[in-house]
């Protein structure tokens, strides 16, 4: 699913009324319409309160009250400005409003306590924090401990980083419009969003299709598209060979929870190289894999599909030997996890003149040790961070998290929509590598697998919240539930 920005709202606005007949008073009236069915089907409720701003998005917000107004419900608007501030078409549905004998009031006026709030103050355009009149208004809806309801976006949220700078509504639901965005699918935007729903209001595919977008979110309709189709006349060297490589004394769980997870999503063959004061414990952990030691490794580069390297490593510098093998003698696919990551930090030359095509999957901590780079800056600036060093380290970089993202060296950027609190345990990441590897050894780009392996992932997560809630969720329970996650992606 595109993820748009507001540079791209607006070129799609312009597009409709200039090539598709279609004036920004039709979108108007669209949304209104849109957004009073979604309300008919979420909620229940025979009182709305329209807090409406002087732009296009109160707009919305009065055509959404004439609506109301038809069905019979009562519906008071509160304006935070003098309605000769509005411009020509919102001044028309504020008329519409007012020929249909709804209650117009001012926003700081006492709202009834069984009503539903409806945020229709500030659009896409809106950037840095409230001021006036408006950030009154959001502090108002924030305090009043209603059902509350934002449209396109909760006023006050940059739509394009889901950054805040003031104050914010906090909605329940968020019913945006036309296209979704990238704030509403990032923290802390996310979380600010509630329930979001994406609102056609008539705008054709083929307008759509003239914008050039570069964010996207990995969601289950991508996940179909891109999950490769097994055939049925086969044999397992078919699907691929992976190599788990890592590992360490008291952490040899990493390196099963990799595997197990590779074998989960359809690996023909996983070999795991361990050390060798591991190899007795992983030989008895380990019946469908196969177990040989760490030193054995460069014999298999011919073998292998693809390698997924450092977990347990616990940031073991002494493996340096390895990495600096696969970095310059496998010409394949490369995931670098965990301790893999700690050590290209340190040798940044590697990942700048590998010779293999690499994936790295940093969480902030080890990102901010590979770019050099405090976390809370990492953690304020995740997508531009993530591009700019994919390109830099020419790989794609998966950089976990809440709503993980994945970029690709060209730029493009996945936002992933599955995942919960539940999932940040020990172990959780182990399992992602092994997905990620079994992807690519099946023949997925890079870039594919890791996005959509992340999906998956997190897709087993939430299948299992049901089940165990988020408190109860540890990472082998993820590995047993990734044929639940495949199962509802290709059923």
């Amino acid at each position: 699913m595109y993820l748009a920005l507001s540079t791209q709202i607006k070129q799609l606005d312009n597009l409709a009324s200039s090539q598709y007949n279609m004036p920004v008073s039709l979108l108007m009236d669209n949304a209104g319409k849109s957004i009073f069915e979604a309300i008919k089907e979420d909620i229940d409720a025979s009182c709305f309160a329209i807090f409406c701003g002087k732009g296009n998005n109160g707009g919305d917000g009065l055509k959404l009250a004439k609506y109301l107004k038809n069905d019979g419900k009562d519906v008071i608007v509160y304006l935070t400005n003098d309605p000769g501030e509005f411009g020509d078409i919102v001044f028309k549905a504020y008329n519409e409003v007012l020929n249909l004998g709804i209650e117009v009031k001012n926003y700081t006026d006492d709202v009834p306590c069984n009503c539903v709030i409806v945020d229709a103050l500030l659009g896409v355009s809106a950037k840095g924090a409230p001021y006036g009149n408006i950030k009154s208004a959001i502090d108002k809806i924030n305090s009043l401990n209603l059902t509350v309801i934002s449209i396109d976006l909760p006023s006050g949220l940059n739509i394009d980083t889901g950054k805040i700078s003031g104050s914010v509504v906090c909605a329940d639901y968020t019913y945006t419009l036309a296209l979704d965005k990238v704030g509403l699918n990032v923290y802390p935007g996310k979380e600010y969003a509630g329930i979001k729903r994406v609102l056609d209001i008539g705008i054709c595919d083929d307008c759509v299709n003239q914008l050039k977008f570069k964010n996207y979110l990995t969601d289950i309709t991508m996940a179909k598209t891109l999950l490769p189709k097994r055939k049925q006349d086969t044999h397992k060297y078919n699907f691929g060979r992976v190599g788990i490589v890592g590992g360490s004394l008291g952490m040899s769980g990493s390196v099963c929870m990799a595997a197990n997870a590779a074998l989960r999503c359809g690996a023909g063959l996983v070999y795991v190289f361990v050390p060798d004061e591991i190899f007795n414990i992983v030989s008895t952990k380990l019946t469908e894999a196969i177990i040989l030691k760490e030193s054995e490794l460069i014999n298999y580069f011919d073998k292998l599909d693809v390698i997924s390297v450092g977990m347990g490593y616990c940031h073991d510098i002494k493996k340096k030997h390895i990495i600096k093998q696969i970095t310059q003698k496998f010409l394949k696919p490369v995931i670098f996890d965990a301790g893999s990551i700690e050590y290209l930090s340190l040798n940044s030359e590697l990942i700048k003149n590998k010779k293999c095509s690499a994936i790295l999957t940093p969480h902030a901590k080890e990102f901010s040790r590979l770019i050099k780079m405090d976390t809370e800056e990492i953690n304020l600036n995740r997508m531009f961070l993530t591009n700019k060093y994919s390109k830099e380290y020419n790989s794609v970089i998966l950089l976990k998290g809440a709503a993980t993202i994945t970029c690709a060296i060209d730029g493009e950027l996945r936002i992933n929509a599955t995942g919960n609190s539940g999932m940040a345990t020990a172990g959780s990441g182990d399992v992602l590598s092994g997905i990620i590897a079994a992807l690519v050894a099946q023949g997925m780009s890079n870039f594919d697998a890791t996005s959509i392996g992340a999906y998956i992932h997190g897709l087993a997560g939430d299948i299992l919240k049901e089940e165990k809630t988020e408190f109860g969720i540890i990472a082998t329970d993820l590995i047993e539930y990734i044929p639940l996650a495949f199962k509802k992606i290709i059923e």
